[in-house]
Protein backbone atom coordinates (compact mmCIF):
# COMPACT_ATOMS: atom_id res chain seq x y z
CA UNK A 1 0.00 0.00 0.00
CA UNK A 2 1.27 3.32 -0.95
CA UNK A 3 0.97 5.90 2.38
CA UNK A 4 -1.11 8.88 2.25
CA UNK A 5 0.56 11.91 1.61
CA UNK A 6 0.90 13.91 4.85
CA UNK A 7 -0.34 17.05 2.96
CA UNK A 8 -3.33 15.62 2.28
CA UNK A 9 -4.52 14.30 5.25
CA UNK A 10 -3.97 17.48 6.75
CA UNK A 11 -6.15 18.62 3.67
CA UNK A 12 -9.02 16.72 4.26
CA UNK A 13 -9.01 16.77 7.89
CA UNK A 14 -8.68 20.77 8.16
CA UNK A 15 -11.21 20.57 5.11
CA UNK A 16 -13.52 18.33 7.47
CA UNK A 17 -13.26 20.47 10.53
CA UNK A 18 -14.55 24.07 8.61
CA UNK A 19 -16.74 22.29 6.92
CA UNK A 20 -18.66 20.67 9.85
CA UNK A 21 -17.62 23.69 12.28
CA UNK A 22 -18.33 26.71 10.47
CA UNK A 23 -17.81 29.32 12.97
CA UNK A 24 -14.68 28.08 14.42
CA UNK A 25 -11.51 30.91 14.00
CA UNK A 26 -13.57 33.97 14.13
CA UNK A 27 -11.61 36.86 15.60
CA UNK A 28 -14.32 37.79 18.01
CA UNK A 29 -13.61 41.61 18.66
CA UNK A 30 -11.55 42.79 16.13
CA UNK A 31 -11.65 46.30 16.55
CA UNK A 32 -9.87 45.35 20.36
CA UNK A 33 -6.70 43.76 18.68
CA UNK A 34 -4.57 46.41 19.92
CA UNK A 35 -4.60 43.99 23.14
CA UNK A 36 -2.16 41.46 21.18
CA UNK A 37 0.36 44.05 21.39
CA UNK A 38 0.96 42.93 24.82
CA UNK A 39 1.69 39.36 23.90
CA UNK A 40 5.57 37.39 23.89
CA UNK A 41 4.98 37.17 20.00
CA UNK A 42 4.47 40.50 19.00
CA UNK A 43 7.00 41.62 21.64
CA UNK A 44 9.11 39.70 20.60
CA UNK A 45 9.09 40.85 16.66
CA UNK A 46 8.62 43.96 18.25
CA UNK A 47 12.04 43.99 20.02
CA UNK A 48 13.81 42.58 17.41
CA UNK A 49 11.96 45.15 15.00
CA UNK A 50 10.76 46.20 11.67
CA UNK A 51 10.78 48.83 9.24
CA UNK A 52 8.01 50.86 9.33
CA UNK A 53 5.12 49.89 7.01
CA UNK A 54 7.12 46.52 6.85
CA UNK A 55 5.95 44.26 4.11
CA UNK A 56 4.62 41.36 5.94
CA UNK A 57 3.19 37.38 4.89
CA UNK A 58 1.18 35.10 7.34
CA UNK A 59 2.00 31.91 5.34
CA UNK A 60 -1.23 29.95 6.87
CA UNK A 61 -3.37 32.27 9.02
CA UNK A 62 -6.23 30.72 10.14
CA UNK A 63 -7.81 32.88 11.87
CA UNK A 64 -5.42 35.81 10.90
CA UNK A 65 -5.22 37.82 14.19
CA UNK A 66 -1.43 38.19 13.97
CA UNK A 67 -2.16 39.83 10.35
CA UNK A 68 -4.94 41.93 11.64
CA UNK A 69 -2.63 43.15 14.54
CA UNK A 70 -0.03 43.78 12.15
CA UNK A 71 -1.65 45.61 9.70
CA UNK A 72 -3.20 47.66 12.53
CA UNK A 73 -0.12 48.94 13.56
CA UNK A 74 0.38 50.01 10.06
CA UNK A 75 2.46 47.62 8.33
CA UNK A 76 1.19 45.96 4.90
CA UNK A 77 0.53 42.77 5.59
CA UNK A 78 -0.96 39.60 3.14
CA UNK A 79 -2.71 36.66 5.34
CA UNK A 80 -2.61 32.94 3.32
CA UNK A 81 -4.87 30.61 3.85
CA UNK A 82 -5.63 27.18 1.17
CA UNK A 83 -9.63 27.55 2.64
CA UNK A 84 -12.32 29.57 2.31
CA UNK A 85 -13.89 29.55 6.19
CA UNK A 86 -11.53 31.50 7.58
CA UNK A 87 -10.28 34.13 5.03
CA UNK A 88 -14.27 34.94 5.05
CA UNK A 89 -14.10 34.94 8.71
CA UNK A 90 -10.54 37.26 8.42
CA UNK A 91 -12.55 39.70 5.90
CA UNK A 92 -14.96 39.89 8.20
CA UNK A 93 -13.06 40.93 11.07
CA UNK A 94 -11.25 43.68 8.78
CA UNK A 95 -14.42 44.95 7.62
CA UNK A 96 -15.50 45.16 11.28
CA UNK A 97 -12.10 46.89 12.35
CA UNK A 98 -12.31 49.29 9.80
CA UNK A 99 -15.62 50.21 10.07
CA UNK A 100 -14.24 50.96 13.81
CA UNK A 101 -10.67 52.43 13.49
CA UNK A 102 -10.52 53.07 9.97
CA UNK A 103 -9.00 51.99 6.89
CA UNK A 104 -6.22 48.79 7.00
CA UNK A 105 -3.71 47.41 5.00
CA UNK A 106 -4.55 43.70 4.72
CA UNK A 107 -4.82 41.43 1.52
CA UNK A 108 -6.48 38.04 2.12
CA UNK A 109 -5.51 35.59 -0.59
CA UNK A 110 -6.02 31.74 -0.76
CA UNK A 111 -2.72 29.84 -1.55
CA UNK A 112 -0.63 26.66 -0.67
CA UNK A 113 2.38 27.14 1.99
CA UNK A 114 4.30 24.62 -0.31
CA UNK A 115 3.97 26.94 -3.29
CA UNK A 116 3.40 30.51 -2.11
CA UNK A 117 2.16 32.46 -5.04
CA UNK A 118 4.77 35.28 -4.41
CA UNK A 119 8.11 36.54 -5.96
CA UNK A 120 11.33 35.48 -4.07
CA UNK A 121 12.75 38.32 -2.04
CA UNK A 122 9.38 40.06 -1.45
CA UNK A 123 8.62 40.41 2.43
CA UNK A 124 10.37 41.86 5.63
CA UNK A 125 8.49 39.41 7.61
CA UNK A 126 7.06 35.75 7.18
CA UNK A 127 5.57 33.94 9.94
CA UNK A 128 3.26 31.03 11.01
CA UNK A 129 1.87 29.85 14.23
CA UNK A 130 0.65 26.52 14.83
CA UNK A 131 1.04 24.82 11.32
CA UNK A 132 4.71 22.80 11.21
CA UNK A 133 3.39 20.62 14.18
CA UNK A 134 0.67 19.00 11.97
CA UNK A 135 3.57 17.82 9.46
CA UNK A 136 4.97 14.40 10.44
CA UNK A 137 7.34 14.55 7.78
CA UNK A 138 10.31 16.48 8.27
CA UNK A 139 11.12 16.50 4.69
CA UNK A 140 7.54 18.61 4.32
CA UNK A 141 8.32 21.26 7.32
CA UNK A 142 11.80 21.67 5.43
CA UNK A 143 9.66 22.59 2.33
CA UNK A 144 7.65 24.88 3.81
CA UNK A 145 10.32 26.32 5.66
CA UNK A 146 12.22 26.70 1.97
CA UNK A 147 9.11 28.70 0.74
CA UNK A 148 8.85 30.75 3.57
CA UNK A 149 12.87 31.49 3.22
CA UNK A 150 12.44 32.05 -0.59
CA UNK A 151 9.84 35.06 -0.64
CA UNK A 152 11.52 36.72 3.00
CA UNK A 153 14.25 39.85 2.08
CA UNK A 154 17.74 39.48 2.58
CA UNK A 155 17.55 41.17 6.21
CA UNK A 156 14.78 40.03 6.66
CA UNK A 157 13.07 37.79 9.22
CA UNK A 158 11.31 34.05 9.12
CA UNK A 159 9.80 33.77 12.42
CA UNK A 160 7.76 29.97 13.22
CA UNK A 161 5.58 29.30 16.14
CA UNK A 162 4.29 26.22 17.93
CA UNK A 163 2.51 24.62 20.14
CA UNK A 164 4.44 23.49 23.53
CA UNK A 165 3.87 19.76 23.28
CA UNK A 166 6.01 19.30 26.41
CA UNK A 167 4.42 21.46 28.52
CA UNK A 168 3.72 19.82 32.02
CA UNK A 169 0.04 20.48 31.77
CA UNK A 170 -0.26 18.97 28.63
CA UNK A 171 -1.78 15.43 29.44
CA UNK A 172 -4.70 17.40 31.55
CA UNK A 173 -5.60 19.57 28.47
CA UNK A 174 -5.92 16.60 25.71
CA UNK A 175 -8.05 14.85 28.31
CA UNK A 176 -10.27 18.13 28.50
CA UNK A 177 -9.98 18.34 24.69
CA UNK A 178 -11.94 15.02 24.27
CA UNK A 179 -13.80 15.16 26.85
CA UNK A 180 -15.56 19.01 26.02
CA UNK A 181 -14.53 19.33 21.98
CA UNK A 182 -14.93 16.99 18.95
CA UNK A 183 -11.06 17.82 18.41
CA UNK A 184 -11.14 13.53 18.18
CA UNK A 185 -13.52 13.48 15.79
CA UNK A 186 -10.53 14.54 12.95
CA UNK A 187 -6.74 13.19 12.55
CA UNK A 188 -4.97 16.35 13.67
CA UNK A 189 -1.95 14.64 15.21
CA UNK A 190 0.89 16.89 16.21
CA UNK A 191 4.79 16.41 16.36
CA UNK A 192 6.06 17.37 19.50
CA UNK A 193 8.90 19.60 17.92
CA UNK A 194 11.59 21.60 20.20
CA UNK A 195 12.87 24.31 20.04
CA UNK A 196 16.54 22.86 19.30
CA UNK A 197 14.83 21.32 16.09
CA UNK A 198 13.40 24.02 15.14
CA UNK A 199 16.73 26.39 15.42
CA UNK A 200 18.13 23.16 13.37
CA UNK A 201 15.83 23.53 10.85
CA UNK A 202 16.13 27.54 10.42
CA UNK A 203 19.73 26.94 10.40
CA UNK A 204 20.10 24.58 7.52
CA UNK A 205 18.08 27.65 5.13
CA UNK A 206 21.57 29.27 6.12
CA UNK A 207 19.18 31.76 8.48
CA UNK A 208 20.56 33.35 10.99
CA UNK A 209 18.59 32.72 14.32
CA UNK A 210 17.87 36.27 16.89
CA UNK A 211 15.09 34.63 19.11
CA UNK A 212 14.51 30.91 20.47
CA UNK A 213 12.38 30.76 23.56
CA UNK A 214 9.29 29.20 24.74
CA UNK A 215 6.74 31.93 25.27
CA UNK A 216 2.73 32.75 26.69
CA UNK A 217 3.53 31.32 30.27
CA UNK A 218 0.44 33.17 31.38
CA UNK A 219 -1.77 31.27 28.70
CA UNK A 220 -1.04 27.83 30.61
CA UNK A 221 -4.00 29.15 33.28
CA UNK A 222 -6.49 30.07 30.80
CA UNK A 223 -5.75 26.75 27.85
CA UNK A 224 -8.33 24.64 28.70
CA UNK A 225 -10.84 25.33 29.32
CA UNK A 226 -11.41 28.74 28.51
CA UNK A 227 -13.35 30.72 30.58
CA UNK A 228 -14.02 34.46 30.72
CA UNK A 229 -12.75 34.43 34.59
CA UNK A 230 -9.74 32.48 33.76
CA UNK A 231 -8.89 34.71 30.79
CA UNK A 232 -9.04 37.42 32.73
CA UNK A 233 -6.46 36.09 35.51
CA UNK A 234 -4.26 35.56 32.48
CA UNK A 235 -4.12 38.88 31.43
CA UNK A 236 -3.73 40.21 35.14
CA UNK A 237 -1.05 38.09 35.66
CA UNK A 238 0.40 38.95 32.17
CA UNK A 239 -0.01 42.71 32.62
CA UNK A 240 1.71 42.44 36.42
CA UNK A 241 4.30 40.05 36.00
CA UNK A 242 5.18 40.48 32.12
CA UNK A 243 8.55 38.38 32.05
CA UNK A 244 8.63 35.76 34.56
CA UNK A 245 11.65 33.71 35.70
CA UNK A 246 13.64 32.16 32.86
CA UNK A 247 13.12 28.74 34.46
CA UNK A 248 9.29 29.50 34.70
CA UNK A 249 9.52 30.50 30.49
CA UNK A 250 11.59 26.95 29.82
CA UNK A 251 8.95 24.79 32.02
CA UNK A 252 5.38 26.54 31.35
CA UNK A 253 5.71 28.23 28.17
CA UNK A 254 2.72 27.30 26.22
CA UNK A 255 4.58 27.85 22.75
CA UNK A 256 7.66 27.55 21.41
CA UNK A 257 9.05 30.70 19.03
CA UNK A 258 12.02 30.64 16.57
CA UNK A 259 13.49 33.72 14.93
CA UNK A 260 15.98 33.71 12.34
CA UNK A 261 16.98 36.49 9.60
CA UNK A 262 17.63 35.99 5.93
CA UNK A 263 21.67 36.66 5.88
CA UNK A 264 21.55 39.67 3.78
CA UNK A 265 23.31 39.56 0.14
CA UNK A 266 26.92 39.89 0.02
CA UNK A 267 28.31 42.87 -1.56
CA UNK A 268 30.47 41.74 -5.00
CA UNK A 269 34.04 41.96 -3.76
CA UNK A 270 36.08 45.65 -4.99
CA UNK A 271 38.25 43.15 -6.88
CA UNK A 272 36.30 41.16 -8.70
CA UNK A 273 36.94 41.05 -12.55
CA UNK A 274 34.28 41.35 -14.84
Amino acid sequence: MVPRDTNDRITTEWGRVYAENPSVYQIPHPERIARLGRGDFMTAISKIGLPTKARVLEAGCGSGRDSLYLASCGHRVVALDRFDTPRRHLAAARARYENSKGPIDLEIVSGDILDLPFAANEFDLVFNSGVLEHYACSTKRAAIISEMVRVARHGGLVAISVPNLHHPFRPVWDVLLSRYTNHDNYDLAEVALTTTELRGDLDVQGLEVVFCERIDVWETISHFPRSVALRGLTMGANFAFPRPMGSIFRRFGTRLLVCARKRSRLAPSSDTKD
